[in-house]
C-alpha cells in the first residue's frame, strides 16, 4: 500500500537529527509498525497494558519533578528529574509538545534501574511506542512490567 505524503513525514520524525538527535529508532531496522505489534504481542502476553505503564511512570516523573531536581523515595523507588531547556514534539505529529524531563528510577531493593523522558510516557500511552532497539530511550516491555512491579489488570464481569 502507497503511503501517503503525513505517512512518510512520520517516519522522516522518527529518523536521526529531525526532533531527536539520536530519533527514535535507534539500531531497529524493523519497520515502526512492526515495533510497536511486538511490543503489544508482549504486553498482550502479560496482560498489562500501555496505560498501566504509563500511569506508573506518570506518578514517579510528577513524584521527580515535585522534588525539584532532588532525590526522593516513592515505594521501592529512588527518583530525581533532570530538565533540560526546551520542548519536544510527537513523533506521529500529535498536537502539543513535550517538556525536555528526563528521571532516573532506581530500585532500591535492586539497585536496578531505568531512564524515561516526559515524551516517552506520551508515546507509550498514545502509541504503544516503546522506542526501537539500540535507542536512547528504548523501554524493554517486559523488563518495564517487572521493574515497575505491575500486575495484571483483573475483569469484574
Amino acid at each position: 500500500m502507497k503511503q501517503t505524503p503525513d505517512e512518510k513525514q512520520i517516519l522522516v520524525n522518527f529518523q536521526p537529527g529531525h526532533i531527536t538527535q539520536a530519533g527514535f529508532l535507534g539500531t531497529d531496522t524493523r519497520h515502526l509498525h512492526e515495533i510497536i505489534h511486538a511490543d503489544a504481542v508482549i504486553l498482550a502476553r502479560l496482560n498489562i497494558s500501555t496505560e498501566q505503564i504509563a500511569d506508573k511512570l506518570q506518578i514517579l516523573l510528577d513524584t521527580a519533578k515535585a522534588a525539584m531536581e532532588s532525590s526522593v523515595t516513592i515505594d521501592d523507588f529512588n527518583v530525581r528529574s533532570t530538565w533540560t531547556k526546551g520542548v519536544l514534539p510527537c513523533p506521529f505529529a500529535d498536537p502539543g509538545v513535550h517538556d525536555k524531563v528526563q528521571v532516573t528510577v532506581i530500585r532500591e531493593s535492586t539497585g536496578e534501574s531505568i531512564v524515561f523522558s516526559q515524551l516517552n510516557i506520551h508515546l507509550i500511552k498514545a502509541h504503544g511506542f516503546f522506542q526501537g532497539v539500540g535507542s536512547n530511550y528504548r523501554l524493554e516491555p517486559e523488563h518495564l512490567v517487572s521493574f515497575l512491579k505491575l500486575t495484571p489488570e483483573v475483569e469484574i464481569d
